[in-house]
């Protein structure tokens, strides 16, 4: 998962438009320093009747996130985002998500966020799960398709 999780430095996916500063995703665990929460604005977002996935390259932080629904499994989730000192991986079974047209929306939604404290950029990949803490987390999504 650890692998994944790290931030997208080429994502090409036909139809893909920018997002601008319409769109967030938002990933909020709690450890022992208290609630931290990390705040991507995308500048890529893909959506389809299914949901959406994009980057964020242009904008720190930079990551990447997906949220599809599946027809017979409900809405799945991640987000990996790479931030000034924190490295965290997002992923849930159990997503509230919204396809309205151009938007796509997802409610408070519980997951789990893998988290490396004291990461930067310079790191590069996490290779190892071992380097991450797991901690019960929530995600949000305002994401804009244009």
């Amino acid at each position: 998962m650890l692998t994944a999780m790290v931030v997208a430095a080429g994502f090409a996916s036909a139809g893909c438009a920018p997002a601008g500063s319409a769109s967030t995703v938002t990933v909020t665990w709690t450890g022992p320093d208290g609630e931290q929460t990390v705040t991507m604005t995308p500048d890529v977002v893909d959506c389809d009747d299914t949901g959406a996935r994009g980057t964020s390259v242009q904008v720190e932080p930079q990551g990447t996130f997906s949220f599809r629904t599946n027809v017979d499994e409900g809405a799945r989730g991640s987000v990996g985002v790479g931030a000034e000192s924190v490295l965290v991986s997002f992923e849930s079974d159990d997503i509230d998500l919204t396809v309205r047209g151009d938007a796509v929306t997802v409610a408070s939604s519980d997951g789990e966020a893998a988290v490396v404290e004291g990461w930067s950029p310079e790191d590069g990949i996490v290779d190892s799960p071992d380097d991450a803490t797991r901690y019960p987390a929530t995600v949000t999504a305002s994401l804009r398709c244009e």
